[in-house]
């Protein structure tokens, strides 16, 4: 399958708004969603307060859960194909 770009905002839950120029986006994710490969048109750092997932960055998997800081983050670059598996 050939990725395809993707908003990251995708529910009636999720919040975005712009500040000082930049996007930040609160997004909530149902346990057993199963995101297909995509990308993100912009590069991003996903941080994890609550819950885990498993991401995929090209081939190379990685498991996002929050750490004993209170939240976990994760870089993405623009346009890397990425696939997510929410927990």
């Amino acid at each position: 399958m050939i990725p395809a770009p993707s908003p990251i905002v995708l529910s009636a839950r999720d919040k975005r708004a712009e500040v000082s120029g930049r996007v930040l986006t609160e997004t909530f994710r149902a346990p057993g969603l199963l995101l297909p490969p995509h990308f993100h048109e912009h590069a991003n750092i996903a941080l994890t307060l609550e819950g885990s997932f498993m991401e995929t960055v090209g081939t190379q998997p990685y498991e996002v859960n929050p750490l004993q800081r209170d939240f976990s983050s994760r870089w993405r670059e623009a346009f890397q194909p990425v696939r997510e598996d929410c927990g």
